[in-house]
């Protein structure tokens, strides 16, 4: 799971509203997503985790999914590495829509290879091109890359932030360990870390069972625009003639970023099923285990890292 951004192209001096991309590879399915947002959201662990079920509501049979879900995802705090995502995936873990969940991360200066290839393939396709309205840009993502994504705008979020927000507890040294590994062991569900992806290395294991609960509810949609989406949009708005006399928009452009404009200033229904929404994993024969891509790169570096982590949950501070 990746994300990056493209702009409109255009005159350096009027407004362009970013539309940042996340993209997503289903490896045992073959397919590939890539689903574009505008700074109306945070840029935070909602849109990872709305991101993640569409992906998981594409690849499920009846509303059922695989045993085990392996996840790799970027390095990034903000985005992914945070308590959010991990009490989300506990609670996928408490609610049996996973039997297991592997969450892994690449360490920092090391890229996914996979995903990065299509966002290479799609930046070096956009080159030269003009782009004037999302809709072309969605159409060249699609011939960019191979299989061809599966392409989507989001105009709403389930708020499972908010739902990490208001728990009790919060994690601590999370930061550090670049494996997790979530399971359910007699009620309870234990969360298995480690720095390195060795398999043999043995797994510190926490419980994390309050920290999922606090996601057994079902969200709110998110209904707060965000300061930085609305002043760029009203910019926008504002420079819409300039873009035409200039040239870059035609009439259709600009009627078609009038209605866009107005999408965007309202905070839609989310159109990401809800987590309370799949059915217990369906039982599968035993696979082996997967092999981590970043294994190679880390026989080059491991030596030169040897601090241990320490996860642990605490009661937050009121």
């Amino acid at each position: 799971m990746r994300e990056s951004f493209v702009f409109l192209q255009g005159d350096a001096n009027l407004t362009r509203v970013h539309h940042h991309v996340t993209g997503v590879l289903a490896h045992g399915q073959k397919k590939a997503y890539a689903f574009t947002w505008t700074d109306k959201f945070h840029p935070d662990t909602n849109i990872t985790i709305n991101c993640l079920l569409h992906v998981l509501e594409d690849v499920a049979e009846d509303k059922a999914l695989p045993p085990v879900l392996y996840l790799q995802a970027d390095n990034s705090a903000k985005d992914n590495k945070n308590f959010i995502l991990i009490g989300f995936l506990a609670n996928l873990v408490q609610r049996k829509v996973f039997h297991k969940i592997k969450l892994s991360f690449l360490m920092v200066g090391h890229t996914h290879e996979d995903v990065d290839q299509m966002f290479s393939r799609i930046s070096v396709h956009l080159t030269g091109k003009p782009i004037p309205t999302l809709p072309v840009l969605q159409s060249l993502m699609r011939d960019a890359y191979h299989p061809t994504p599966m392409v989507q705008h989001l105009d709403g979020l389930w708020n499972y932030r908010k739902l990490g927000m208001a728990s009790g507890v919060t994690l601590h040294g999370h930061s550090g360990p670049h494996v997790f590994r979530f399971k359910e062991v007699e009620g309870a569900v234990q969360l298995g870390y480690k720095q390195w992806p060795y398999q043999s290395a043995p797994y510190k294991v926490i419980d994390v069972t309050q920290l999922a609960a606090a996601f057994e509810v079902d969200p709110e949609p998110v209904m707060t625009l965000n300061e930085k989406g609305r002043t760029s949009l009203e910019a926008m708005e504002s420079d819409l003639r300039k873009w035409q006399e200039g040239g870059k928009l035609t009439g259709s452009d600009i009627a078609w970023w009038e209605t866009h404009i107005d999408g965007e200033r309202c905070m839609a229904a989310p159109s990401a099923p809800l987590a309370s929404s799949f059915l217990h994993f369906a039982e599968s024969e035993n696979r082996d285990e997967v092999a981590y891509p970043e294994l190679d790169a880390l026989s080059a570096h491991i030596n030169t890292l040897s601090n241990e982590s320490n996860v642990r949950v605490s009661k937050k501070r009121r």
